[in-house]
């Protein structure tokens, strides 16, 4: 789905959000995570 948020429908991705937000908070929880684990490997030019 990542490389094709253009084709999904405006309605779609309100779905997603609202009765997904567990996944999207697992999601967000992983990402900060490995970025705490990985310090190094950010761009801090950014």
């Amino acid at each position: 789905m990542v490389h094709f948020y253009h084709e999904i429908p405006d309605e779609e991705l309100y779905q997603i959000c609202t009765e997904r937000i567990y996944d999207i908070r697992l999601l967000s929880e992983a990402i900060l995570s490995w970025v705490k684990q990985h310090p190094e490997m950010l761009d801090e030019t950014l």
